[in-house]
């Protein structure tokens, strides 16, 4: 007799097991194969995204998709290496981090691409990232203020690199910046 998870079929923003979600969206004025290509395409990152500084594919058989990413820190400059394991199915790339960063438990999240409504020459992408804090290390990071506690600080966090992904995938594949 074989059962089957309450979880199977789920991806992981639907997942019961996080906390915390942030989600953003942006239309670019490119094709869906371009977009997706682009994102696909770990590989090339370096040639157009400043920040990823090198890219170190472990595996890829063209579904799933294991890399390092060496990127700049936003506030000195530093090295920061990361882990991403993928999973890249037609209109979506899901990613975890096995090793996230240490003031959180579990990081995750997928992108999905769509052809915007009337227009097949632009795409529809939203990007969800879900989470679940290190109780004991996130509020030595982002200690709750006046104005925010841990969890809006590292949620406006995420959503911010979110906004900028979207953006500089824009600008890579149009010219265009944010408005």
């Amino acid at each position: 007799m074989t059962t089957v998870s309450p979880t199977a079929g789920l991806t992981i923003d639907t997942h019961p097991g996080f906390a915390h979600r942030t989600v953003q969206t942006l239309v670019i004025e490119a094709p869906l194969d371009a977009v997706y290509g682009a994102l696909f395409e770990v590989r090339a990152w370096p040639q157009y995204l400043p920040h990823v500084q090198e890219i170190d594919v472990r595996y890829d058989d063209g579904r799933y998709q294991e890399f390092f990413m060496t990127v700049a820190s936003e506030t000195d400059g530093s090295q920061l290496r990361v882990r991403s394991i993928r999973n890249c199915r037609p209109g979506e790339i899901e990613f975890f981090q096995p090793e996230p960063p240490e003031f959180l438990k579990h990081h995750g999240g997928i992108w999905r691409f769509t052809q915007a409504a009337g227009n097949p020459e632009h795409t529809h992408v939203e990007v969800t990232h879900v989470w679940n804090l290190h109780e004991e290390v996130a509020p030595l990071v982002y200690p709750a203020t006046e104005e925010a506690s841990t969890e809006e600080q590292v949620t406006t966090m995420l959503a911010g690199h979110s906004k900028l992904a979207l953006d500089s995938w824009r600008k890579v594949l149009t010219g265009k910046g944010g408005e």
